[in-house]
């Protein structure tokens, strides 16, 4: 049994470290921010927990448990798994701002329902058809004639409804029928001669005669002259054209179109207060068609999130890069989903769909991300030239001089001022990064992220 996690929605951790996680055998895995974990997930903004999730394998199969305060998502962003959740290959899992897939091999889930149910079904089965328990006596099938069951006047209401509903099946009924006509149902019983009425018979041709004399149905060569007068009652068929009018059902789709102009009123609508949005004039898009226009609008939104998502990511990288001690992080209110959302679609989701508590919406979370990535690039400018400042004083001759101070007594006459000079240099030098060949470098990062959260603070 084998299993491999794969970060899908990143070429890179901002660690460095691997991409893929392969665990084999029956040890558990536990996935979260804390470095001495199995799999450490790093997250500046703090969505991960510490220990976020544990995967531990059980009866050939691995599952996942959720441990996190903010959730493990499976499949899709909105889908919090329910602990414990057996991994199938192929699911992913929304941890925070990674996409990781599973991949499993070797996995039997079906063993274990299958040992159940071949244990208890046996003697299940040898119970339930044991010969031990008496069989009752047969059913005498004289008691399930229904007319023996109920042969009140009822039984001619229901024969008088089928003759109705059901032409074809009161011819046999109506001798059962009669030696009941004492019932106040009577009277329909007796219009038999009704009958020829119900123009439905001659629908089905050949029951019409055979209501009217049962007997001559035996003789078939005969009734070729019979059924002659029978085809003159099919002539009542006609009124049954009715039908027609069913047809004419079809009028509902007349109501849609009668909405159309409703509809074209509200789309008319929105292109005004679209283009008034814009303080553009209000027959802007009158050419625009709804289909146009939508799909427009949708590319363009889309492409605003993601280069917005883009910006705000190389934002917290260059936080990051610099080791500056201002970070965002998540908090109960007030959050912003094209910082946080794994995902463009799920970020898009959050913004224009239903509110959901603790983030905000679409306009409040655009206009902070333009904020932020603006107050981002003031802060980075001012940052560079106070760090550059810092080392080129670091380094001046001037203050080199200032800080050796003037020689006296038997400074003044062991060795030359120019070469205590140099040493004063020397020491500054390897003071600025004891650890690193690139000295320059390192010391003005160390002063743009002192100087980047001294600005930060100052917002």
């Amino acid at each position: 049994m084998r299993l491999t996690l794969t970060i899908e929605n990143f070429s890179r951790r901002p660690d460095g470290g691997p991409l893929t996680y392969v665990a084999e055998g029956r040890r558990s895995i536990d996935i979260g921010r804390n470095q001495h974990l199995d799999w450490c997930l790093p997250d500046e903004n703090h969505f991960i927990s510490g220990r976020h999730c544990e995967i531990a394998p059980r009866d050939g199969s691995y599952y996942l448990t959720d441990v996190s305060m903010n959730g493990t998502f499976v499949n899709h962003p909105d889908n919090r798994v329910q602990s414990p959740y057996r991994l199938r290959d192929g699911d992913r899992l929304y941890i925070g701002e990674y996409v990781v897939v599973a991949h499993v091999e070797g996995d039997a889930p079906a063993l274990e329902p299958a040992a159940v149910s071949s244990t208890q079904p046996v003697p299940a089965y040898d119970d339930f058809w044991s010969s031990s328990e008496p069989a009752p006596p047969p059913i005498d099938p004289r008691s399930l004639d229904p007319r023996r069951l109920d042969p009140g006047p009822q039984t001619d209401w229901i024969d008088h409804v089928a003759d109705v509903a059901t032409p074809i099946a009161p011819t046999p009924r109506r001798p059962s029928a009669d030696p009941a006509p004492a019932s106040f149902w009577g009277e329909p019983p007796q219009p038999a001669a009704a009958v020829p009425v119900a123009a439905p018979n001659d629908i089905w041709g050949a029951p019409s005669p055979a209501a009217s004399t049962p007997a001559p149905v035996v003789d078939w060569g005969s009734p070729p002259p019979a059924p002659a007068p029978s085809v003159a009652p099919l002539a009542a068929p006609a009124p049954l054209a009715a039908p027609g009018p069913i047809a004419a059902a079809p009028v509902p789709p007349p109501t849609p179109a009668a909405a159309a102009p409703g509809t074209e009123g509200a789309y008319a609508e929105f292109l005004t207060s679209f283009a008034r949005a814009l303080n553009l004039p209000e027959q802007t898009f009158a050419g625009a068609t709804p289909a146009q226009l939508g799909e427009q609008l949708g590319a363009l939104t889309r492409l605003i999130a993601e280069e917005t998502r883009q910006l705000l990511r190389a934002r917290a990288e260059a936080k990051r890069l610099t080791r500056s001690a201002s970070h965002t992080i998540i908090e109960a209110q007030g959050n912003n989903p094209l910082k946080f959302a794994p995902t463009t679609e799920e970020a898009m989701r959050i913004v224009l769909g239903p509110p959901r508590p603790g983030y905000l919406s679409a306009g409040p979370a655009f206009a902070q991300a333009f904020v932020d990535v603006k107050a981002h690039e003031l802060r980075t400018y001012a940052a560079m030239q106070e760090a550059v400042r810092m080392l080129s004083d670091s380094l001046d001759p001037a203050s080199l001089e200032k800080a050796q101070g003037k020689d006296s007594g038997i400074a003044s006459l062991v060795g030359s001022r120019k070469a205590r000079l140099w040493d004063r240099y020397v020491e500054r030098w390897t003071a600025m990064s004891p650890r690193s060949g690139d000295k320059l470098a390192d010391a003005f990062m160390r002063n743009f992220a002192d100087c980047y959260d001294r600005a930060d603070a100052q917002k």
